[in-house]
């Protein structure tokens, strides 16, 4: 019985993340609200797969590539180095 409600909770987050019906970061933390109300897994069991030091070390650095692309930092960036490089591939 658990295996297929925990066929469904993928499929549901499959057809989520396909459709982007919810943000891909909110479809990312379905399992971790259906899986202990489901009873698949216990809330300490999915918490300790989410609340890992190296996922928080993901989730900062997509939130900074996240801020840099909101102000347009990449393109301020980019603009600097064509100015001190210019165009000619030579240089």
């Amino acid at each position: 019985m658990q295996e297929s409600l925990c066929g469904y909770v993928i499929l549901l987050m499959a057809i989520y993340w396909i459709t982007e019906a919810l943000p891909l970061a909110v479809t990312a933390f379905i399992p971790l609200v259906l899986f202990p109300m489901l009873g698949i897994m216990t809330a300490k069991a999915v918490s300790k797969a989410y609340f890992n030091h190296i996922i928080w070390l993901f989730v900062g650095g997509l939130t900074i590539a996240v801020a840099v692309e909101d102000v347009g930092l990449h393109r301020r960036i980019a603009l600097r180095a064509l100015l001190f490089f210019g165009t000619k591939p030579r240089k």
